[in-house]
C-alpha cells in the first residue's frame, strides 16, 4: 500500500520494554560496528514529522525508536497500537552513561548550550571509570552549520571513533544532521537527546520523580519555562490527529 503524504501512523512504533531497548543499544557497540541511529517519538515530534517528509523519512530509517512522551502512550491506548515502554531520551542517556563508565567504551557529546557538553563529559570522568568521554558544543547555529565547525567535529570523530555519540541540538535539527552525516559516524551509535545535557549536567532541574511517573514532566517544564507554551500548542494538533485516526477506525 502506498503511504499517504504526512502519514506518521505508518511508522514502526516500538513494542519493546526498556530493558530490551537498552540491551539492544549496548549490543550495537560491539563488533561489527556500523552506523546506528536512535530517535525519540512524542506528540510534538509526530506533529512536526506529519508536515516534514524528510524528517519522517529519517524517523522511519532509524534503527531504534523510543516512546518519549505520555501523550503517545495515551494515543496508543485509544488507537489500540500496543506500543512498548516509555523511555525518555534523558533516561536512556543516563542509563548508558552509567553502563559506559565500566565498559571501556568511547563516548562523545555534541551540542547543547555553550560548554555544557564539556562540563558533562568531565563530570563522567573518574579513577574508577574505564571509559573515555569527550564533549564539545560543536555548532553555533545548527540551522545553518558552519563547514569549519563541522570539519572540526568530524576530525575528532575520525580520531576518537566513539562507540556512542549523544547529540543535543533539538528536534528535528539533530536527527536530520545525524542522518545527513551518517558516513562520518560510520562506526557509532548516534542518539539525539534534545535537552538531556541540561538535565544531566544540573543546569536545569528535572521534574520530581512522582511527576515524571505520572507523565507530568511536560507541565513541570512549562511552569519553569513559560516560553515553551508555543511548543505545547502542538499537543492540540496531535490530539486532533489522534481523533481523526480514531474516527477512521470506528467508521
Amino acid at each position: 500500500m502506498t503511504e499517504k503524504k504526512g502519514d506518521v501512523w505508518s511508522l514502526d512504533f516500538p513494542k519493546e520494554k526498556k530493558a530490551d531497548i537498552l540491551e539492544q543499544i549496548i549490543k550495537f557497540t560491539h563488533e561489527p560496528r556500523v552506523f546506528r541511529h536512535v530517535v525519540s517519538l512524542n506528540p510534538e515530534i509526530l506533529v512536526q514529522a506529519a508536515s516534514d517528509d524528510d524528517y519522517r523519512t529519517v524517523l522511519k530509517r532509524a534503527d531504534v525508536r523510543l516512546v518519549d512522551g505520555v501523550g503517545l502512550k495515551l494515543a496508543s491506548w485509544l488507537l489500540d497500537m500496543g506500543i512498548g515502554d516509555r523511555y525518555t531520551g534523558v533516561d536512556l542517556m543516563s542509563d548508558l552513561l552509567i553502563w559506559a563508565k565500566h565498559s571501556g567504551v568511547k563516548v562523545m557529546l555534541i551540542g547543547g548550550k555553550s560548554q555544557v557538553a564539556e562540563r558533562l563529559a568531565n563530570r563522567q570522568k573518574s579513577r574508577e571509570s574505564s571509559a573515555t568521554f569527550f564533549g564539545t558544543s560543536g555548532i553555533s547555529d545548527i540551522s545553518n552549520p558552519d563547514p569549519i565547525e563541522e570539519e572540526q567535529i568530524f576530525s575528532i570523530v575520525a580520531d576518537m571513533v566513539p562507540h556512542i555519540v549523544f547529540i543535543a541540538y533539538g528536534s528535528p535539527a539533530q536527527e536530520k544532521w545525524i542522518w545527513l552525516h551518517r558516513a562520518q559516524f560510520s562506526k557509532s551509535v548516534c542518539i539525539g537527546v534534545g535537552g538531556a545535557f541540561d538535565f544531566l549536567s544540573g543546569e536545569v532541574s528535572r521534574a520530581p520523580k512522582w511527576a515524571r511517573s505520572a507523565g507530568l514532566e511536560w507541565l513541570y517544564r512549562l511552569l519553569r519555562q513559560p516560553w515553551r507554551w508555543q511548543r505545547q500548542t502542538r499537543l492540540i494538533i496531535f490530539a486532533a490527529m489522534v481523533l481523526k485516526r480514531l474516527i477512521r477506525r470506528l467508521v
